[in-house]
């Protein structure tokens, strides 16, 4: 009987090596007779790595099997006889099965946005930098859209870069006027730049920097066509980056424009790097405006590295959307965008060099106001002797060491914690709506690829009714947040900002121009505006004439004598329990809300400066010193004197000042 068996499994084994060998041999002309049409007939990318081949789609069968074949890193997946063998030996073996890329899930071109997919459908490299931020992570790339009117569009955009995250946003057509803030277009983690068409509709251009980037605008290049360039430093290479638009019946003296831009970046030593629509179409080259295109790049020895259609319609396709450069090799991939935003296709471009740390949240400092800390800083202050200011009689010694030991409390029972802000959400997005989003896209997608009249119509449907329900629940959220919010009057005030917010309160000063010098040095800038802020009141008092003011005889009996009236304790406690807590704070960085939950054991000893500096004819020094905000109000911002000073003090000055003047106050009411 054993013999039996031995002979059996004898013959098994040869006919297993048999049909090995059959698999191994019909495999190998399967791959070569097959590579060559397998590669127009599949719609899937086939991957060769190695010693194994990844197929997903259908494939020839086998004679003698019923299943579809997979080939695998370890052989046919469907039979391997020397598993075969080992499992009925007893001898278990791990096996890895079909291989599957590591990357292969990467591929995926879906954005997740509060458990729900919103997929922006795309091509090849396209559909890997849409749908895997993390490709993107470390890498510097920037993108241009002609948008054609940017509000209707801004909260899609601020959807698509929530997750990919460009160093740089050009954007084309913005049609944007005085009438509209900086903040209501703004997007989370960028600096806007814009500059609109003036007395005309449309055009208009805008350029989204990445907050971490090191830049300066230059605006010298901004008297002609309509262009915003930036000067940008990235691992110690200054780039010379333009977004520039040319209106379809503009002339043709963009070129000349852009030709004294780049003779300007020559002498600096500047790579150039031009973004936007110039309305050439580079497919058709047998145009006027085409031609000089040719001639502009030809002499200047520039390059155009975008190659396919931005702007498809159903009748017409046309490439009028370039990246220009000096140097082509400082990309890795360039390529076109099916996001259909508008009539024209985003294009980008991935830097060859590894890019700078795109910051996805905004990082703050804070103090945590939580019950068991606010104990903590009352029984610290009830265990404080505060008589050590009584060892001096110096006004400014008494007010510093107050501050530093109430200071030293406050800092050890409110600690300083970074805390990161997350990115900015549109709660009115909801399922419904980003499905209506991807049925858009997925059905441009297909216009696009049949041509089809029917498809086109079909299209232009759903991009209306993705427009209308958009602005529809809008409107709708923000009418039930305000309704909500009517007994909250901060509340309600805070939504209405949203809707309505008025005047970005952004004023990145990016260099000054001082007796024809360029400043662009942060600490250059902030020493120079300092100067001008100190100097300014004498050098105006230098430049008026002399008042000519005829006295006149008073007949008011004028002799009493002004003389501050001291305080008590229970005057200084009530002002500081009245303090308003959303004051800001002075440079000595002790909020007013420390200052309220301290009032009842700090009162005695500010009393007692109050009444010492009355006493002495002398304010303390500390509490003159102020934190400056320059405010643009207008005109050059490069320019000193359109920048104007606002002064925030420390909060416990501010009590001192309000003692002060009530009591000149009432004298100047009882001597009038």
């Amino acid at each position: 009987m054993y013999r039996k068996r031995s002979n059996y499994l004898y013959v098994f084994v040869l006919a297993s090596f048999a049909v090995t060998a059959t698999c191994c041999l019909e495999s190998n002309s399967l791959i070569n007779e097959s590579t060559r049409s397998y590669k127009q007939s599949c719609p899937v990318e086939v991957a060769f790595q190695q010693d194994r081949i990844h197929r997903s789609c259908g494939m020839e069968r086998k004679r003698f099997m019923k299943r579809r074949v997979v080939y695998t890193a370890n052989g046919v997946s469907t039979f391997n006889p020397a598993t075969f063998m080992l499992t009925q030996s007893g001898i278990n073996l791990i096996n890895p099965g079909p291989y599957q890329r590591e990357s292969a899930a990467k591929f995926s071109n879906r954005q997740q946005f509060r458990n729900v997919s919103y997929s922006v459908r795309s091509d090849g490299e396209v559909g890997r930098l849409q749908g895997s931020s993390g490709r993107l992570k470390d890498k510097f790339f920037i993108t241009h859209i002609n948008v054609r009117s940017i509000l209707p569009h801004i909260d899609e955009l601020r959807l698509i870069f929530k997750d990919n995250s460009p160093a740089m946003i050009a954007i084309t057509e913005t049609w944007l006027d005085d009438s509209v803030a900086d903040s209501e277009v703004e997007i989370y983690g960028y600096s806007l730049h814009r500059l609109d068409r003036c007395n005309k509709r449309g055009g208009g251009v805008a350029l989204y920097l990445s907050d971490n980037l090191k830049y300066i605008r230059k605006s010298e290049f901004e008297e002609g066509p309509e262009a915003l360039w930036m000067q940008v430093e990235l691992n110690n290479i200054r780039y010379l980056i333009g977004c520039v638009y040319r209106a379809p019946d503009e002339s043709l003296e963009v070129f000349d424009y852009m030709d004294d831009v780049l003779r300007y970046a020559t002498r600096n030593n500047l790579e150039v790097i031009i973004l936007g629509d110039l309305n050439c179409d580079c497919l058709n080259v047998s145009l006027k405006q085409s031609v000089k295109l040719n001639e502009f790049i030809l002499e200047n020895d520039l390059e155009q590295l975008i190659k396919e259609p931005t702007r498809v319609t159903s009748n017409t396709k046309s490439l009028i959307d370039v990246l220009i450069t000096t140097t082509p090799s400082l990309f890795n991939k360039t390529g076109v965008l099916s996001v259909t935003l508008s009539d024209h296709y985003p294009i980008y471009g991935i830097m060859a060099f590894p890019g700078t740390n795109l910051k996805k949240h905004k990082i703050i400092t804070t103090r945590s106001w939580n019950e068991n800390n606010i104990n903590n800083f009352v029984n610290e202050l009830e265990q404080v002797s505060w008589s050590v200011i009584d060892a001096f009689d110096d006004v400014d010694d008494m007010c510093f060491a107050w501050e530093r030991e109430f200071k030293s409390i406050f800092d050890n029972c409110f600690p300083q914690k970074r805390k990161r802000i997350r990115k900015q959400t549109h709660p009115w997005l909801d399922s419904m709506l980003l499905r209506l989003m991807r049925k858009r896209d997925q059905m441009h997608k297909r216009a696009r690829k049949s041509g089809s009249s029917v498809d086109w119509d079909e299209y232009k449907r759903l991009r209306n009714l993705v427009t209308s329900a958009l602005r529809k629940k809008r409107r709708n959220y923000f009418s039930n947040k305000l309704n909500e919010t009517r007994g909250n009057p901060k509340a309600f005030w805070d939504t209405l900002h949203l809707v309505y917010p008025g005047k970005s309160k952004q004023n990145v000063i990016e260099k000054l121009i001082v007796d024809g010098q360029e400043l662009c040095d942060k600490q250059d800038i902030a020493n120079s505006l300092n100067e001008f802020f100190t100097t300014i009141a004498n050098s105006l008092l230098s430049n008026q004439p002399p008042p000519n003011l005829q006295s006149s005889d008073s007949t008011i009996d004028c002799s009493d004598i002004f003389n501050f009236k001291s305080l008590n304790e229970s005057d200084v406690l009530n002002a500081l329990t009245m303090i308003n807590t959303g004051k800001a704070t002075g440079a000595d960085e002790i909020p007013a809300k420390a200052l309220k939950i301290a009032a009842p054991y700090i009162s005695q000893v500010l009393t007692k400066i109050f009444n010492t500096s009355y006493q002495n004819g002398h304010y303390p020094s500390l509490w003159k010193v102020a934190r400056v905000i320059p405010l643009f109000k207008g005109g050059c911002r490069t320019e000193r004197d359109n920048q104007r000073p606002i002064s925030v003090l420390p909060c416990v000055s501010k009590i001192h000042e309000s003692f002060v003047n009530s009591d000149l106050q009432e004298f100047a009411w009882d001597n009038a």
